[in-house]
């Protein structure tokens, strides 16, 4: 079974926001009026666009225009939704014909150099470490300040993304002596040690920013709310639901999960798992048949609005062996959704192990399946992690403060450059 019903309609609330815009930001803005955004592809079914539509999202709202330089766009039906938002936020969209590598590619350096003119771009923000050198060309012709956010999935919780811990060790001088960013976002504290042990920057050039969520629109249920969301998704009142929200592909762990459903029969009877996501739908299936969980674990495919799966689940389990942070933890918890996760990037800025969530061990289907069982067989436990879980995020992943923090940072990086 794929896809969900019609997001159930929430009663009006006064708490409840339009999810398109932010109230104004206070943050002065007058040495920076407009971005160039850099990726070297933009797959628009995963977490990076996710960050780059809030985050432009927000700049647009404190005045900022965000001029958007890409490499291929991936989308789909499903995720139209997606590349249009991108698409209304920015300014302009440019994307370079590339062939061959995009790091060194000087066709694409050159219409980076002619937007960077054109539209009076003040600074560039790379989302991808890899955009890195391409920058640096782009540069020869038009110098403006640089700023990365590495998103990586490359290591078991940091680095970028295709490289190894020992290319990285290998590369970083050439990264000090030539491409080295003026500043640089670290979306986690394991991604600021990088920054600092691996590339040897200096620890005041690289600032801790979380990846922000909208907490107008990710938000606790009220009892209506949930009801619908359950009923949507098919859900008994008295079934324990566990999600997974991620892409279709081996990263993200979904065997784990289905290794620890099965050795939660017959106990699992009663507890409904849903994989939520786009990918590879027969990889998953074939995963799913092997440990013999049809009865108990449905995949749902893509979501446009995950709270109808936040709302109508009890946990959300990520047993991914690579992220970069986990939006999908954050949004969740934001929902009052007790999160399980391996300690890849941003598990431990998200969770306290035992009070807000759990943090269980790499390919540890048995502890995974065990946290399950303890939720599951003490609901009031549950309902009160989760309560906590959504105090947590409130004070460490609104957007408001991704973005109030990323423009300050950007302040400073012009302000140097014209210093």
């Amino acid at each position: 079974m794929s896809g969900i019903a019609e997001m159930p309609k929430a009663r009006p609330t006064g708490s409840d926001s339009i999810r398109a815009g932010m109230p104004p930001l206070t943050s002065s803005t007058s040495d920076v009026r407009c971005v160039g955004f850099l990726l070297r592809r933009v797959d628009c079914n995963d977490g990076v666009a996710s960050h780059c539509e809030t985050l432009m999202r927000g700049l647009r709202e404190a005045g900022i225009k965000v001029i958007l330089i890409t490499g291929p766009v991936s989308f789909d039906e499903k995720t139209r939704a997606r590349h249009d938002a991108l698409a209304s936020l920015a300014e302009i969209w440019v994307k370079p014909e590339v062939d061959g590598a995009w790091a060194f590619n000087l066709k694409a350096a050159r219409e980076i150099s002619r937007a960077v003119r054109d539209h009076k771009i003040d600074l560039l923000h790379l989302h991808g470490i890899s955009s890195l050198p391409l920058a640096r060309l782009a540069g020869f012709r038009v110098h403006v300040p640089l700023v990365v956010t590495a998103h990586p999935s490359g290591t078991s919780s940091t680095g970028p993304r295709g490289l190894t811990r020992a290319a990285i060790r290998c590369l970083a001088p050439l990264l000090r002596r030539t491409v080295l960013p003026d500043r640089a976002i670290a979306i986690s504290s394991e991604l600021r040690d990088w920054f600092v042990s691996e590339i040897h920057m200096s620890p005041s050039r690289v600032a801790r920013i979380f990846n922000g969520v909208d907490d107008a629109h990710f938000r606790p249920p009220n009892e209506w709310e949930r009801s619908e969301a359950r009923r949507a998704l098919g859900v008994g009142d008295s079934e324990f639901v566990c999600s997974l929200v991620g892409r279709y592909e081996p990263v993200k762990g979904h065997d784990v999960l289905c290794d620890a459903a099965r050795q939660l029969n017959p106990d699992s009877r009663g507890m409904r798992i849903f994989f939520v996501g786009g990918g590879d739908d027969h990889l998953i299936r074939t995963v799913i048949a092997q440990r013999n969980v049809e009865e108990v674990v449905e995949m749902r495919g893509y979501v446009d609005d995950l709270r109808a799966i936040y709302w109508a689940s009890d946990v959300i389990a990520l047993p991914s062996r690579r992220e970069g942070f986990g939006l999908v933890i954050a949004e969740a918890m934001l929902c009052g959704t007790v999160p399980l996760r391996t300690p890849s990037g941003g598990a431990y800025d998200q969770i306290t192990h035992g009070v807000d969530g759990y943090i269980f061990p790499f390919e540890d289907a048995a502890a995974l399946a065990a946290h399950l069982q303890t939720l599951r067989a003490d609901r009031p436990l549950c309902r009160e992690m989760g309560e906590r879980a959504c105090r947590t995020a409130r004070a460490r992943f609104s957007a408001r403060a991704m973005v109030e923090n990323t423009i300050k940072l950007y302040r400073t990086a012009v302000m140097e450059h014209q210093s």
